[in-house]
């Protein structure tokens, strides 16, 4: 039971599945900081809140290929906001005691980085303790235990996806470790 921390356990409506895509210089000799690029979560629980948010930023958004690969269209880009006002906005969607939960350390260090979060639950990790095997994504993860994940129509881009698998991968986790503590 100690590879499920207990934060993971408590209502699910403190716990709120993350996800971040960050924008890079083009040029690879720009020492620049990786900048964020969407901020997106949805809190567990009934309803479920969500919240997503494309941020203008200071490096210039790469070739039409990219923008594919990140599920964006111009006009997701066209809606893009200042980032001073999506963590505003995220700061008011966050509740005291709410619990961050993200798949990788890359997402929960760029939150960090960026002041979106303070700490968080590392789901590779907790799930890697938990399953005792060898592993690669996230997308293997939930096609190796079969899990359904939840359509979320209302993120943009891959952020529907990923946070979709996240929040599949936290379920099968909760109810592994009740069902643990049932025993």
């Amino acid at each position: 039971m100690r590879a499920v921390p207990e934060e993971l356990l408590q209502d699910a409506s403190s716990l709120v599945v993350v996800y971040g895509e960050s924008a890079k210089p083009a040029v690879r000799r720009d020492k620049r900081t990786r900048e964020v690029a969407q901020w997106s979560a949805v809190r567990l629980g009934e309803p479920a809140q969500r919240f997503d948010a494309i941020v203008k930023t200071e490096v210039e958004m790469p070739n039409e290929r990219f923008l594919d690969e990140l599920g964006w269209t111009e006009e997701s880009l066209a809606g893009a906001r200042p980032y001073s006002e999506v963590l505003e906005d995220w700061r008011e969607f966050l509740r005291p005691g709410d619990v961050a939960i993200a798949w990788n350390k890359g997402t929960l260090r760029m939150a960090q980085a960026h002041g979106l979060l303070v700490d968080g639950i590392m789901l590779k990790a907790v799930y890697g303790s938990v399953s005792k095997r060898t592993f690669g994504t996230l997308d293997d993860v939930v096609a190796f235990e079969q899990l359904i994940a939840p359509e979320i129509s209302e993120l943009s881009g891959r952020a529907r996806t990923r946070i979709g698998n996240a929040m599949a991968v936290t379920t099968f986790l909760r109810s592994w470790a009740m069902r643990k503590l049932a025993k």
